[in-house]
């Protein structure tokens, strides 16, 4: 009983202490991605490792050991060609306009305590042809073993790194009026940004509203406030709630005397900047169980010290 007692403290500790909160990506981007097509990916060695785990039985204290591999290069390859990139065994000068070379490494380990940490990885798309870094990312992972730390560091790394790319792009769209949506009458009833299909989440102003977009995973929403003059409403009507500006100033009033910044009346922060005046922020939701997260301009927000 006592064995079995020690035992469990002995997990729950681990599980406790041993599960890290990550340090937050870190990108750089110097250009876009879209004119790329091709991709080659510096190789990489597999690594293997082990884990070790204790159960207790009827009879005593066990132990087992589970193994991984991981080669970065094949993870990298995968959520690149996912993404529609064409992996080069070699560089070849004639797509070398086309081409990005991938760079891998790793650099950095951080304790998490009792013999815990996280393993950190830096990615550079640099261009074939000039050499010039487009975009680089940094991220931490930590798993059962350190296969598991890389193959979520890379995740993350380039999930994050193609999202900013993503919301970089929306928002150089937000004030181009010449943009439209391209919309076919075949294409199925609703509201369009872009050219993709969204919904209307909340009204902010006459002129604003956050709406909601599938991503490019298909199983999430990335959340943005665009001009409501930016959307197409395809086969369907629509009325809006705020049409007069005495109800927008009430809205943008804090709902609080506390310092810190304000969005739409509720406190909020800044989770990371953007060009062009843009950041992305997040605040409660009206359950105050999660959080929105919304990309607007920073004159959108009040600031009270």
């Amino acid at each position: 009983m006592k064995t079995t007692r020690l035992l469990a403290i002995f997990i729950l500790s681990i599980l406790f202490f041993g599960c890290a909160v990550l340090n937050p990506v870190r990108v750089i981007k110097n250009r876009s991605l879209e004119n790329f097509k091709y991709v080659y990916i510096s190789p990489t060695s597999s690594l293997s490792s082990s884990s070790g785990s204790l159960y207790s039985g009827a009879y005593g204290v066990y132990g087992g050991t589970t193994s991984k591999s991981v080669n970065p290069a094949d993870v990298i390859s995968g959520i690149l060609t996912k993404k529609g990139f064409i992996r080069l065994p070699e560089l070849k000068s004639e797509l070398s306009d086309e081409t990005i070379i991938v760079n891998y490494g790793e650099s950095g380990k951080r304790s998490t305590g009792l013999g815990g940490y996280t393993i950190e990885v830096t990615i550079q798309l640099i261009t074939s042809k000039s050499n010039e870094l487009i975009s680089s990312c940094s991220a931490e992972g930590q798993g059962e073993t350190e296969a598991d730390d890389i193959r979520q560091a890379i995740t993350r790394c380039l999930t994050t790194l193609f999202l900013t790319q993503k919301n970089e792009s929306t928002l150089d769209n937000l004030n181009d009026k010449n943009d439209v949506n391209f919309i076919s009458k075949s294409t199925e009833r609703g509201v369009y940004f872009k050219g993709n299909n969204c919904a209307i989440h909340e009204e902010f102003s006459s002129e604003g509203v956050i709406i909601k977009c599938l991503n490019e995973s298909g199983r999430a929403y990335d959340t943005y406030a665009v001009k409501k003059s930016e959307l197409t409403f395809h086969g369907i009507a629509h009325a809006w709630q705020i049409t007069g500006d005495s109800r927008i100033e009430e809205s943008k009033k804090p709902k609080s005397d506390s310092p810190g910044l304000y969005f739409n009346g509720s406190p909020c922060i800044i989770i990371g900047e953007m060009p062009d005046g843009y950041v992305k922020i997040k605040y409660l939701t009206d359950t105050g169980r999660g959080y929105y997260r919304v990309i607007v301009l920073r004159n959108d927000l009040v600031e009270i010290k």
